[in-house]
């Protein structure tokens, strides 16, 4: 069945009032057809469902989905920096 294949999703972490929206996905041949902010969506009901607060939603700033989680009404809290040690 087309309809039962796994095309897009997003993990939802939520510990004592906090809610993390990450890992959000698209198989490349599903792209552009506003699935990721659905699933982004459906997160977000259900973080808010739960009482979370904050909802924080991780992106690189340099990356075009941050400009989707503004739209949803994300806001720039922080800056994350990684660093590898060889």
């Amino acid at each position: 069945d087309e309809h039962s294949e796994l095309v897009s999703m997003c993990t939802l972490f939520l510990d004592d009032g906090f809610a993390m929206i990450d890992e959000v996905g698209t198989l490349r041949a599903h792209r552009g057809r506003g699935l990721a902010r659905a699933v982004v969506t459906a997160a977000l009901r259900a973080a808010r469902a739960e009482q979370a607060d904050p909802i924080i939603v991780p992106a690189d700033v340099d990356d075009w989905p941050q400009l989707m989680y503004a739209n949803l009404g994300f806001e720039p809290l922080g800056r994350q920096i990684a660093f590898t040690r060889n």
